[in-house]
């Protein structure tokens, strides 16, 4: 649906009107400005007008104006679903920006390279991104506000200042943060519209029989257990009995999950039980990046995304697992503009489309084999899911299955998810050099990979 944006300087509201909700971040708007909706269009949503139409602004920042009351036509205030037509002229304008009530904490960061515009950090796995419900004063954002003493990008809300994109909390290695909002907004586009180059190291259960392979199975959200996500397998219909609907997971198992079959005019519902009303979030916040605004749900701060957003994800959050963009980004919350929209499922709701390439690196005997993922899509705990779909699940990952190997002795066992973000190659979103990034394996991976190293030679005559 095409809108055509018209960008002009008003003057500048005396005050909100009376009956505006203004939330703590919202404060007089500095400036106004307007735009017509294109000729032609019948209805759509006042948001979705000005986040197709707007550019300059991210969509959680036109949220939030719409929020504070700020979005206009002819006089009215304007909520975020109210119907906009063809010809009608928005005026809106944009809150202003509450300095964060963080506090900075000085937590010493692997810092892979920095300027005046952005900052590439080896994150540490067990650090969460952001505050959420059940964190401390020991996340990413906080040793942020210290080491950039203020100076970072204000897109991403009074709670997630700088944040991008995310990483699960158990996931280590390269993250971007934007000092400002120019470069967010550079950087957040890159996300969305997928052209930057993202590649993790995986150590997986068993070996797989091929050297590499390409997963594009949707991810939604797990039907009965809120804090998953799973991948949907184009599968025929199965069979559908009085209220019981048998669920395929991928290929290797079965549940028997309780589902009320609604039927309407003889047409079956309930095709695929996986796919009904469980989509991921957006932008990984609830998540999809983590409820509420955790790291992908794995964080405890919510659960990101998302998140890895809050997946995941800008961009909805890394989450991408790997990540899930932040949802205060708007690098997953343009997700749908960039092919990244829900597909539906059989039996009504969706899931989102994801992409991930693997390939073998190393075999451990039959153990494990140490596997890279390039990741295509930012959806909640993909590489996570995706290896899953597969048949094999990432060592430490106890969320989806994973079991200690009696073959790998119990004090070397992993203590987390064995995911390591180690490779990104981005456009500097102000000089447009490009950057390429690489965070070396931290100590608890790289021991990990000797102990399976030394159990696959052990082990080599019973492989």
């Amino acid at each position: 649906m095409s809108a055509s944006a018209n960008h002009t300087h008003t003057p500048a509201p005396a005050h909100a009107p009376a009956h505006a909700h203004t939330p703590a971040h919202a404060h007089t708007p500095a400036h106004a400005h307007t735009y017509t909706v294109a000729p032609g269009v019948r209805a759509i949503r006042a948001d979705k007008a000005l986040a197709v139409g707007v550019s300059g602004h991210s969509r959680s920042a036109l949220q939030r104006a719409f929020d504070a009351g700020l979005v206009s036509r002819d006089g009215v205030t304007l909520t975020r679903d109210a119907t906009v037509r063809g010809g009608d002229v928005i005026a809106f304008s944009m809150p202003q920006t509450k300095p964060s009530e963080l506090k900075p904490v000085k937590i010493p960061l692997d810092v892979l390279y920095e300027d005046k515009h952005l900052l590439v950090l080896n994150k540490a796995a067990g650090m969460v991104v952001h505050p959420g419900a059940a964190t401390g004063a020991d996340t990413l954002v906080h040793a942020l506000l210290a080491h950039c003493k203020g100076s970072l990008s204000g897109i991403g809300g009074v709670e997630r200042p700088g944040i991008v994109h995310r990483l699960d909390r158990e996931t280590s290695g390269v993250i971007v943060v934007a000092k400002t909002d120019a470069a967010h907004r550079g950087l957040a586009e890159q996300f969305s519209a997928r052209t930057l180059r993202k590649e993790y190291l995986a150590l997986v259960s068993g070996a797989p029989s091929l050297l590499s392979g390409s997963i594009t199975k949707p991810i939604g959200r797990h039907p009965t257990q809120r804090h998953k996500m799973m991948a949907f397998d184009d599968a025929p219909e199965p069979d559908v009995t009085g209220e019981r609907v048998v669920e395929r997971v991928g290929k290797r198992e079965e549940k028997h999950v309780e589902k009320r079959v609604e039927k309407r005019a003889g047409k079956r519902v309930g095709k695929h039980v996986a796919g009904t009303v469980f989509a991921a979030d957006d932008d990984g916040d609830g998540d999809d990046g983590g409820g509420g605004g955790g790291d992908s749900g794995s964080d405890g701060s919510g659960g990101f995304y998302d998140l890895e957003a809050e997946a995941g994800e800008a961009a909805g959050g890394e989450s991408a697992d790997g990540e899930s963009a932040n949802g205060g980004s708007e690098a997953g919350e343009a997700g749908e503009a960039a092919g990244g929209a829900r597909r539906k499922r059989p039996g009504g709701g969706g899931a989102r489309d994801a992409h991930t390439d693997w390939e073998v690196v190393e075999r451990y005997g039959k153990i494990a084999a140490l596997v890279r993922c390039m990741i295509h899509t930012g959806r909640t705990h993909q590489i996570r899911v995706h290896m899953k779909s597969i048949g094999h699940i990432l060592m430490g990952d106890v969320v989806y299955g994973w079991k200690p190997d009696a073959r790998v002795p119990e004090k070397s066992q992993p203590k987390r998810v064995m995911l390591h973000a180690e490779h990104l190659v981005v456009r500097h979103p102000i000089t447009g050099r490009t950057l390429d990034l690489r965070a070396p394996a931290p100590k608890d991976f790289s021991a990990m990979m000797r102990a399976l190293k030394t159990a696959a030679r052990t082990r080599k005559g019973d492989l």
